[in-house]
Order: structure tokens, then C-alpha cells, then sequence
């Protein structure tokens, strides 16, 4: 359940070159890969996300999501084929944190891949039923990791 890439993923699908990036530290590598490829660039992730509501404005070569949090591309198991999120958002607007920024408004899902790894940035936030329904999704597993939002 380590197995996160820390990094940029990049895979490439016809002309077109997918990248995933996860901290706005990788972004000049991101953008310097894009202006290397002779196809379609489609950026998306947190770090893009950040970028976008903090500086808007696109390099004509790249396209990035619709709208921030919404990725074009479903990248997560790319990153760690064992993570998944079941809810999206946060309900607090800590100063220091992004999430509220990227992601929007705290929203359950209403399906989610059954992973050992539960992402979410607020899962206590959860509804008693949506959390007890995260609970016997997974309780068949042998190990789950809730990897972060446990306030």
C-alpha cells in the first residue's frame, strides 16, 4: 500500500500525452514535457487544479480540466492502483489548506472503487450512512489505510 508514485504520471494514449501532476513544485516539469510533445497535451491533478484558481490562464498547448477537481482523466489508480476517494471537498476553510480551493464544496460519492486505501481529505465529515457504508465496503479487506482527512 506504498506504492505512490510522488511524481508526475504521464502515459500517452494516440497523439495525445496524459500528465498527472500531484505538487505545484512539479509544475515547470510538467510544462516543459508538454512543450516537448509533438501531440495533444491534457494536464490535470491538485497541483494544475491550484494553478488554475491561483494564476488562470492556459498555454495554447495544453489543455487542462474543465474545472478545477474535475480531472479529465481518471488518474488516481495511475498514482496507487490500491487508493480511491469516496467523498470529494471539505466542509472547513482552513486558510492554509487547498482543498477547499480545488475540490469545492464537501460532497459523498455516490460509488467508489472498494480500495484499501480511503484518500479522502474529510471523511469524518461523512454522513453516519455514507461512512458506514465506506466501513462494510471495506471491511472484507485485510488492511485499510484511511490515508488522510481524519479530523
Amino acid at each position: 500500500m506504498t506504492k505512490w508514485a510522488k511524481r508526475i504520471v504521464e502515459w500517452i494514449d494516440g497523439d495525445t500525452l496524459y500528465l498527472s501532476v500531484p505538487f505545484t513544485w512539479l509544475l515547470p516539469d510538467a510544462e516543459h514535457r508538454a512543450m516537448h510533445h509533438r501531440g495533444r497535451v491534457v494536464a490535470g491533478g491538485p497541483a494544475v487544479d491550484l494553478a488554475q484558481c491561483d494564476a488562470p490562464g492556459t498555454p495554447e498547448h495544453i489543455t487542462w480540466a474543465e474545472t478545477p477537481g474535475e480531472c479529465p482523466i481518471h488518474a488516481l489508480p495511475i498514482h496507487n492502483d490500491d487508493a480511491t476517494f469516496t467523498t470529494r471537498g471539505c466542509p472547513n476553510r482552513c486558510e492554509f489548506c487547498a482543498v477547499p480551493k480545488i475540490e469545492g464544496a464537501f460532497r459523498e460519492l455516490p460509488c467508489w472503487e472498494q480500495r484499501p486505501i480511503i484518500c479522502d481529505n474529510n471523511i469524518l465529515a461523512a454522513s453516519r450512512t455514507h461512512f458506514g457504508n465506506v466501513i462494510d465496503s471495506v471491511k472484507h479487506l485485510p488492511r485499510v489505510d484511511f490515508n488522510q482527512g481524519l479530523e
